[in-house]
């Protein structure tokens, strides 16, 4: 019998040049080491685009060595940009992540890789499903301080669930209070 396969998602608010926000949902994959996302959805929507969200980004082309999962490589031309994003669920940090945009990639598929300035900004905790909890889960911790113009009651940490493929998902806030007052003694 061959393992389930589990996988975590999370969605991300991504700029866009006019400045609204749209929504993407991202894998969160230990292997990348930089976020990736397909050159299309970066580039402005056309005809011949369908899928672009005209990302407020600067690109600036890469020879990248791909690693595939057979292990072979091979060098793809990408583009270098980074990401405004921000978590649905806390929108007071916005963040800055560098973020290789890949002609390859379907433009549905957005990798959100654990190296460069994501685990500056945020401590990622996995925690595997069992007979006890049927699924596993995906923690974020924002390790930077908020957007100065929104207020600091927003939570900041939450916990996005993940199930074995085909299972729904949810994520689920879980504020964390403020510390106690303390009394001078």
């Amino acid at each position: 019998m061959s393992p389930v396969r589990k996988h975590a998602d999370v969605i991300l608010e991504l700029r866009t040049r006019s400045g609204a926000w749209f929504p993407v949902t991202f894998r969160v994959d230990t292997g990348t080491s930089l976020t990736s996302m397909s050159v299309k959805r970066a580039e402005a929507q056309s005809p011949v685009n369908l899928d672009g969200l005209d990302l407020a980004t600067t690109l600036t082309p890469r020879r990248i060595d791909k690693t595939l999962g057979d292990g072979s490589t091979r060098t793809v031309e990408m583009q270098l940009g980074t990401l405004t994003a921000r978590f649905p669920e806390l929108r007071a940090f916005v963040f800055k992540w560098e973020c290789l945009f890949d002609p390859t990639l379907d433009p549905e598929r957005a990798l959100l890789g654990i190296g460069g300035q994501v685990l500056t900004d945020a401590s990622i905790t996995f925690r595997g499903a069992n007979q006890q909890h049927m699924t596993g889960s995906v923690t974020f911790e924002i390790l930077t301080r908020p957007v100065p113009l929104f207020p600091l009651s927003e939570a900041l940490v939450w916990e996005c669930r993940y199930a074995p493929a085909g299972w729904p998902t949810q994520t689920d806030p879980m504020v964390s209070p403020p510390p106690a007052p303390t009394e001078p003694t």
